[in-house]
């Protein structure tokens, strides 16, 4: 699981409190054995049994991914692309796998999902470790297709990994909570969680106070290590007694939500304010959260603006949508569509689905902005391929309308059969996809 780089409270459109904390775990999958069909391994006289019989079924679900890429079943093809890549990632998240096998598999699977980090990694690791590969059929093979894709960038990414590896190696706290973040966020090497905790905890063993927060947030999460709200507590409070604004936000977040503490709405507006007083952009958010709902302070919906706005001009995607809500509704500030749309855009062009959806209805309707079907319809279909129900509704309902002069019955038919499989939709709104889906049958 990727580490969160703070607990956010998030708004949505009816404005409640909530405070969202997603547990991602590795994906298993069981062990099989595929014979090596046509293999020109690179051999190695020290290599396990057990490591041979892995790279086997590794190179097997790669060519049968690969077959089934060809014959246009991505479905079958991705099952077999997935148990590649889960036997393969532990084997590639070591800096120092000099197994050139387990690097020709990666160049070959990078190119297959596509993952160009993968390909670059494998790019790196084949040149450094065989100079002369081209006298090896099968790496030249590999490296023929890994040269031509264009991957200087992250090939000077992954070299930027292995010197910081190299000075983490020699207990610099700075190199350590750098490669704790390489591996927490899959840049220049495989993500790899339990690592990361590794690299951030000796960097936080060090004093070094933003790897404190981190290792805080690994407990508070359970990424890479047993979820231990207590931990969480410890190293968020070593962090932000130092000033990391990091470790204040989480700290504060912590002591709202009570994870590892008591409840404490005081404590966590202390911690949130010195944070934010630094500029931290989820403090700030999570500071206009507890003004709006007078959460350690009194209910002031104009202080909620004025740290919305803060947040929001700092980059915070949930702020900048907050903002366009209460702009669109004259909530703690004067109504104005057009500010809206401005704070919708801003948010939408981030990914936030909520932002996305309410941008794509100002589009259609033509508040805030000049009318644009074809931009209305994109953003509802970039937030509909989010998840996110109301759009999914409304894109079935624009394609499944006589009004419409692109009618789409089969399209209007796939987004409310999506809809309908969407934990997240609500009954009322799945109710009103299954009328509609049935009417087209009929």
């Amino acid at each position: 699981m990727k580490i969160p780089r703070s607990t956010t409270l998030r708004l949505i459109a009816a404005l409640p409190l909530a405070v969202t904390t997603t547990l991602c775990t590795a994906q298993t999958l069981p062990a099989r054995t595929v014979p090596l069909a046509n293999s020109q391994a690179v051999p190695s006289s020290t290599r396990s049994a057990e490591m041979t019989s892995t790279l086997q079924n590794i190179e097997g679900d790669i060519a049968i991914g690969s077959a089934m890429t060809d014959l246009g079943s991505a479905e079958k093809a991705r099952k077999h692309i997935i148990s590649a890549r889960t036997r393969l990632l532990p084997l590639i998240s070591d800096l120092k796998q000099d197994d050139l096998e387990v690097w020709r598999l990666a160049g070959k699977l990078g190119r297959l999902e596509p993952d160009r980090m993968m390909a670059a990694q494998a790019l790196e690791a084949i040149q450094r470790l065989a100079p002369n590969h081209s006298d090896i059929k099968s790496l030249a093979e590999v490296m023929a297709e890994l040269t031509a894709a264009g991957l200087d960038s992250e090939v000077e990414l992954v070299r930027t990994v292995r010197t910081t590896h190299a000075k983490a190696l020699e207990g610099d706290a700075q190199s350590q909570l750098k490669l704790g973040a390489y591996y927490t966020d899959g840049r220049g090497v495989a993500r790899d969680d339990q690592a990361a905790f590794r690299w951030l905890s000796k960097a936080a063993d060090q004093g070094n106070a933003t790897a404190q927060a981190k290792v805080g947030i690994c407990y508070a999460t359970g990424a890479g290590v047993t979820a231990n709200g207590q931990e969480a507590i410890r190293w968020l409070t070593r962090s932000a007694q130092q000033g990391d604004p990091l470790g204040q936000s989480n700290l504060g977040a912590c002591y709202l939500a009570g994870k590892g503490t008591e409840v404490n709405a005081s404590e966590a507006i202390r911690w949130f304010t010195k944070a934010a007083e630094q500029g931290h952009a989820d403090a700030q958010f999570n500071l206009g959260i507890c003004h709006m709902n007078g959460q350690g302070v009194p209910k002031d919906m104009a202080k909620a603006v004025e740290w919305f706005a803060k947040a929001a001009e700092n980059g915070h995607a949930a702020a900048q949508y907050n903002m366009g809500f209460l702009c669109s509704k004259g909530e703690g500030v004067a109504k104005d569509n057009t500010k809206a749309f401005r704070w919708y855009s801003k948010a939408a062009q981030q990914g936030y689905a909520e932002a996305q959806f309410s941008l794509a209805v100002q589009y259609m309707t033509g508040e805030g902005t000049a009318r644009n079907e074809s931009e209305s319809l994109r953003w509802f279909t970039a937030a509909a391929e989010q998840g996110h129900a109301k759009s999914q509704y409304n894109l079935g309902a624009y394609l499944s309308s006589d009004k419409n002069p692109s009618k789409d019955d089969a399209k209007a038919r796939s987004w409310f059969k999506l809809l309908l499989s969407n934990p997240a939709a609500p009954a009322d709104l799945k109710r009103m996809a299954q009328d509609r889906l049935d009417k087209l049958k009929k």
